[in-house]
């Protein structure tokens, strides 16, 4: 006896009028709606942690893009994260920052040592303590026009960095900025042992003595720039230079005189540290009253310009043009 065919078909209007089958479809369609948020939800949180209004995507080929407005945030070398993780794998190989980011945080970009590149955007201010120390591959670095302030440490050891661009109008370069980048380990980028970077006045090498007179068109010294130079005993910097940072001249112990040609916008903070030999600074914009450099150095004036600071022989060192 032959089986008769099945001829009959799945009818899913029959299936779901089942009033147990459409309950098993509730539940499995609201397990797939759960899944699908939380895997939604993890990736939304990914993508915003390094700050509310400020995100990042990795591609395929190894670029970082961070996008949004205003500042990224600092980070705490010290509590290694996931982004600690992400910067200091083999994924990112380069860094673009988009239009809309204003400020780079401490550490923030901290051991990202597979990128060879990173773009900045113009909307760009300022760059944080160490923000890139320890990305020994990157080639080149170029700040454009808007940034006015960098940090201490920002590009410590980019040991890849032959060329340095930086924009003009910067107001403040912090200790170390550009110490041990591949520019600054080239001898030839030295004058008479002066680091410039443009018309920025970055470092200056221990062992210079007697009379330093700094380049044509310098228009800012950088924080602890003459530290330690302990045989320096004249320094002459030229009309452009408007800014000289903090602790610039620290522990130059044999330092006699500063001639400052230009107009100074104040005295720095620990501006002559330890200056002991120190006896006048001069210039034709140089005020008088040694209150005006003790108002605009502000906290650590105690062994500063303008208030005796503890010289040896117990003299005030004279302001003269």
């Amino acid at each position: 006896m032959c089986a008769k065919p099945n001829n009959s078909s799945f009818d899913i209007k029959r299936y779901v009028s089942d009033p147990q089958n459409k309950a098993k479809l509730v539940k499995i369609l609201s397990i797939v709606l759960v899944v699908s948020v939380l895997c939604v939800g993890l990736l939304l949180a990914k993508r915003i942690f390094l700050d509310d209004n400020i995100g990042w995507v990795l591609s395929e080929d190894g670029v970082l893009t961070i996008s949004g407005t205003g500042d990224i945030k600092d980070f705490d070398p010290l509590k290694p994260d996931e982004w600690l993780k992400l910067k200091s794998g083999e994924s990112v190989k380069k860094i673009v920052i988009e239009e809309g980011i204003t400020g780079i945080g401490n550490y923030a970009f901290y051991k990202c040592n597979k990128a060879t590149e990173v773009v900045l955007p113009r909307s760009l201010k300022s760059v944080g303590d160490f923000a890139f120390m320890e990305c020994t591959k990157l080639t080149g670095i170029k700040l454009k026009e808007n940034v006015t302030e960098i940090g201490k440490g920002a590009f410590y050891n980019c040991t890849a960095a032959k060329t340095v661009e930086l924009a003009t109008g910067i107001k403040s370069i912090g200790y170390d900025a550009f110490y041990g980048t591949g520019y600054y380990n080239t001898a030839d980028m030295w004058r008479d042992g002066v680091l410039y970077i443009g018309n920025y006045l970055v470092d200056v090498k221990t062992d210079a003595k007697g009379e330093l007179v700094a380049k044509d068109g310098t228009t800012l010294v950088a924080d602890y720039a003459f530290s330690q130079c302990t045989a320096i005993e004249r320094v002459i910097l030229p009309d452009e230079t408007a800014s000289v940072g903090k602790y610039a001249f620290n522990s130059c112990t044999s330092l006699k005189q500063v001639v400052f040609e230009g107009k100074l916008q104040g005295f720095s903070e620990g501006l002559f540290w330890d200056c002991y030999a120190l006896e006048k600074i001069s210039g034709p914009h140089i005020e008088k009253d040694p209150t005006f450099y003790e108002k605009t150095a502000g906290e650590g004036w105690s062994h500063n310009a303008g208030h005796g600071h503890d010289q040896i022989d117990g003299n005030y060192f004279n302001y003269t043009e």
